[in-house]
């Protein structure tokens, strides 16, 4: 009995141990991000540019997270989360990214305590969870701020994982009722999670050994027919269902579904192979992450066969070793299966891949690797205690040190939008995306010359695409040329797909066609129509769209509405502390009051 008790306490000294390591190598590892910027990609809609989020956690703000609308997806406490960084820390983005940080280091120690808990195992546990939390392919998810999503929905899946084993071991409706409780606030986290009673069903075989046919004589977990095991997780796929039908409602709302003709069933379904196949290379030899990989213009077959032989032998070599060594087929099936819905079959976006969608999904390979590593540890003998873990610390430093080593510098590149941007064109000259964001970054520098030979590096690469047009119709403004400004606001007026881009490209028209000092550019009744849609859209809650109605408004010479739009826009713009915006609210305000229509003071 006190041997028992002696190794019990010394097996928890190493779980806290171990636990402590975890914690500590990955907040140094994510420690810089407390001097990142925010990013403009995702981050002005998640947070900096979003009224409903950067005025702080209220109850309307809290009504507005619960209801289908973009951008992206259906995640009620992602946006919670956000509001309420925004009532702690205002806009101070490091803040913002030191959370993320932690998240993805409570999701590190979670992740071995949980695996623990489920295998008995501490080595192997230890080993994954180090992979998960040091890997470079971690790091899109937690260094960008916008991907808040994933940190917290995986934080939730793993909590799901534990309330599961306890529900494994002992049964009963409260514990079912946690498991359901863990589940929706995952969904609600991130529509992604959608698979996880999928991934409980593959735990049901290994490790917890609830399936009759895969039972362990003795174990404490009781053994049920496939039957019930599929139908126990029903109510969660009923959770998941309702989730995914909310988040493609919102994505088809926004236009972000591809369709069939932009995205044929044989190019998503090529391009799923290669990407399986990509994110496995990535994982053993990640030198290439950047933050967007462009949808290719065609398949490489070549390509496609090989990912597919790749994919076929990896399969084959899991089924041939499942009575051994099932680890391995659960390991396989948890990557293939948590990577649906991101693969691609249903193409949302214009990225082949993203680094942000392994996050959940490389868990399962690390679970073979981990394994296997210990399989083979067991088949070397070490003679005793001491060589064993030799063994194992030798093992665990040739796997996890070059990952430390190449994580680091890959966080550095998410310091800034322009730092990341650089990265993405040494690594990619012949990325649209890339071109687009660094020349607005250039264009802010007021650096007019860099930012467009960028914006037309992009229009060459894409010219669907909407960014390029409008940043040159920034450039044509600040260079004292309306009209050519309004000559590539309408192009991306014309080219335009995205719901959320509607308000912004009709505010810049109708400023310009309502503010101009040029009498043949101005149309009122055209800006007018644009500045009540942009409006309309962002649901009277954006000074600037409210700005730019009061000035359509006098242009109409209906001066007393311009003076009531420009006077509910005066508070909105001091919460934001939007000086210069006030000023000149106030400033038109007293024109209006003159019957005098409001001109851009630019020009």
């Amino acid at each position: 009995m006190a041997k028992k008790k002696k190794k019990r306490q010394v097996q928890r000294q190493d779980v806290f141990t171990l636990s402590v390591i975890l914690a500590v190598v990955t907040l140094v590892l994510y420690a810089q991000v407390s001097v990142f910027e925010f990013i403009k990609l995702d981050d002005p809609d998640y947070v900096y540019n979003n009224e409903y989020v950067q005025s702080g956690l209220t109850v309307d703000n809290a009504v507005w997270a619960f209801t289908l609308h973009g951008p992206g997806q259906w995640h009620p406490l992602t946006w919670l989360s956000h509001q309420l960084d925004c009532q702690l820390f205002q806009l101070d983005a490091g803040m913002h990214h030191l959370v993320n940080a932690w998240f993805h280091v409570a999701n590190t120690v979670l992740l071995f305590v949980v695996l623990r808990k489920m295998t008995g195992a501490l080595f192997p546990s230890f080993l994954v969870a180090a992979l998960f939390g040091w890997h470079p392919l971690s790091v899109e998810s937690v260094a960008w701020v916008s991907e808040r999503r994933d940190v917290l929905s995986t934080l939730f899946w793993l909590l799901t994982l534990s309330a599961y084993v306890g529900y494994a071991r002992t049964g009963g409706w409260r514990a079912y009722g946690w498991i359901m409780l863990l589940l929706a606030c995952g969904l609600m986290s991130k529509p992604m999670v959608v698979t996880l009673p999928c991934a409980l069903l593959l735990l049901d075989g290994w490790p917890l050994r609830r399936w009759e046919r895969l039972a362990v004589p003795g174990s404490t977990t009781p053994s049920r027919s496939l039957g019930y095991l599929v139908g126990e997780k029903l109510p969660l796929l009923a959770l998941s269902l309702i989730a995914s039908l909310f988040t493609f409602l919102i994505q088809v709302e926004e236009q972000a579904v591809g369709t069939f003709e932009g995205y044929p069933v044989v190019t998503r379904l090529g391009n799923a192979i290669v990407s399986y196949a990509t994110y496995l290379r990535k994982m053993f030899w990640p030198h290439d992450l950047t933050f967007f990989y462009p949808y290719p213009d065609s398949l490489d077959m070549f390509q496609v066969g090989i990912s597919g032989l790749v994919l076929v032998v990896l399969s084959g070599i899991c089924v041939w070793q499942l009575r051994r060594r099932p680890y391995l087929l659960v390991g396989w099936c948890w990557y293939l299966g948590t990577l649906v819905p991101v693969i691609g079959l249903v193409q949302v976006g214009g990225q082949a891949m993203a680094d942000r969608y392994t996050y959940v999904p490389l868990i399962g390979i690390y679970v073979a690797l981990a394994w296997g590593i210990a399989d083979l540890i067991r088949w070397l003998q070490p003679r005793d205690r001491r060589r064993r873990l030799l063994v194992q610390g030798w093992m665990a430093a040739a796997v996890l040190v070059p990952c430390v080593v190449m994580s680091y510098p890959q966080v550095s590149y998410w310091k800034s939008g322009f730092t990341l941007n650089q990265r993405a064109l040494e690594l990619l000259p012949e990325n649209a995306m890339a071109h687009n964001q660094i020349a607005s970054d250039y264009l802010d520098q007021g650096q007019m010359e860099k930012a467009q030979h960028h914006y037309r590096e992009a229009l060459r690469l894409d010219a669907k695409k909407i960014q390029p047009y409008m940043g040159m119709a920034e450039i044509a403004e600040q260079r004292n040329d309306p009209a050519r400004a309004i000559r590539y606001l309408r192009d991306a007026q014309q080219r335009n797909e995205h719901a959320m881009a509607e308000p912004i490209i009709a505010r810049k028209l109708a400023w310009l066609l309502a503010a101009s000092p040029q009498d043949a550019l101005r149309n009122g009744s055209e800006a007018l129509v644009l500045a009540s849609r942009c409006v309309e859209l962002t649901e009277a809650r954006d000074a600037y769209c409210l700005h730019t109605l009061a000035v359509a408004l006098a242009e109409n010479q209906q001066f007393a509405k311009a003076i009531n739009v420009a006077s509910s826009a005066l508070p909105m713009a001091r919460e934001s502390q939007l000086d210069s915006l006030e000023q000149q609210l106030r400033e038109s305000i007293q024109g209006y009051r003159e019957e005098k229509p409001f001109r851009d003071p630019r020009w």
